[in-house]
């Protein structure tokens, strides 16, 4: 018999023909790359963390991921679309930057310069050759997560708010923070 979570144990701690079930956990909180599991393969109120890639190949569509959506040193591979039509802009890209059968709407900018604020858009939404210039506010408040930003990168008078995290995990050094300095529910290192 074939026990996938592993047998119950009895009083003198000796297997029994019965199998481990995983109770249902409920966590509140969400893992990217999921739960980390117990000794009997029952998932526990941890997040999996990834190890950093130390892989020195550049991969230009990113690196696979394994089960738990964590990067491996494997070069992603755009399988050769099939797309039957023509685009007068060329195919948009997906996350890797592999051609997906849909076609631009904007012709690709080709522009050297590098915008902080972002690229202005032309009537049809399609970025120009200029920058956003970003007014310098002049907030006479303190923002203890530091202040919104507007469609163009740029900061405006109002407070960034931070959810409550909801999260029944202990974290002995706290939680990390996001690009806004608001809490997220995975723990400080």
């Amino acid at each position: 018999m074939f026990c996938e979570h592993g047998f119950k144990l009895d009083d003198n701690g000796c297997k029994i023909c019965e199998c481990n079930v995983c109770s249902k956990q409920q966590c509140r909180m969400f893992c990217e790359h999921g739960f980390k599991v117990d000794e009997h393969g029952c998932e526990i109120c941890e997040c999996n963390t990834c190890p950093e890639v130390m892989c020195t190949m550049f991969c230009e569509h990113g690196f696979k991921l394994d089960d738990n959506g964590c990067e491996i040193c494997e070069c992603n591979v755009c399988s050769k679309q099939q797309c039957r039509m023509f685009c007068e802009h060329g195919f948009k890209v997906d996350e890797h930057g592999c051609e997906i059968c849909e076609c631009n709407t904007c012709p690709e900018v080709m522009c050297t310069m590098f915008c902080e604020h972002g690229s202005k858009l032309d009537d049809n939404g399609c970025e120009i050759c200029e920058c956003n210039v970003c007014s310098e506010q002049q907030c006479r408040m303190f923002c203890e997560h530091g202040f919104k930003v507007d469609e163009n990168g740029c900061e405006i008078c109002e407070c960034n708010t931070c959810p409550e995290v909801m999260c029944t995990m202990f974290c002995e050094h706290g939680f990390k923070l996001d690009d806004n300095g608001c809490e997220i529910c995975e723990c400080n290192s």
